[in-house]
């Protein structure tokens, strides 16, 4: 069953390496809680374009921890969005694009796309979100972005939300100057 090749397979490999991590599981989303933030690593199954085909995708995110109704937060629920998604065969850390191909869905298939998935995360995905793991940090990020995108020419709205992120930021964790 299709489901339960890619089920086994993660629960063996990417969720062992993110409760090794520090992350609490539910489902196919993890969380990990710190300094008033929430990372969180979603595996997202593609809806099937196609009669068999079967794809997934890595996103995370961090954002401010809020109390929310279910046990799990997605990376898209975070009040704001600092988030991205894993890239697969070692690329790194990229926004779009990115599934992997668990097509036929067999286990050896299913094992061996949840084993690069899960070197991805090792080596590009914990590194991203570790280097958000405070206020400070994420406020660090923000500030690097907003400038990034007002060199750029970035729409005046994208500038204005940047800029009540960094300042709710600075309520959160005064910046140490």
């Amino acid at each position: 069953m299709a489901v339960d090749a890619l089920h086994v397979a993660t629960k063996a490999g990417l969720g062992k390496l993110l409760s090794s991590a520090g992350f609490r599981c539910y489902g196919v989303t993890w969380n990990r809680l710190e300094d008033g933030l929430v990372a969180v690593v979603n595996l997202q199954r593609s809806r099937q374009t196609l009669p068999g085909v079967t794809k997934f995708a890595l996103n995370i995110g961090v954002g401010f921890h809020v109390e929310q109704k279910s046990r799990s937060l997605k990376e898209w629920e975070c009040p704001f969005e600092l988030r991205t998604r894993v890239a697969q065969n070692g690329a790194g850390i990229e926004f779009s694009g990115s599934w992997w191909d668990v097509t036929p869905m067999t286990q050896s298939v299913a094992e061996a796309q949840i084993a690069d998935a899960t070197y991805c995360m090792r080596r590009y995905g914990l590194p991203w979100l570790d280097a958000r793991k405070t206020v400070a940090d994420v406020r660090k990020v923000l500030i690097d972005q907003l400038q990034r995108f007002v060199s750029n020419g970035a729409p005046q709205e994208v500038v204005d939300r940047y800029t009540r992120l960094i300042d709710r930021m600075t309520v959160l964790q005064p910046c140490a100057s």
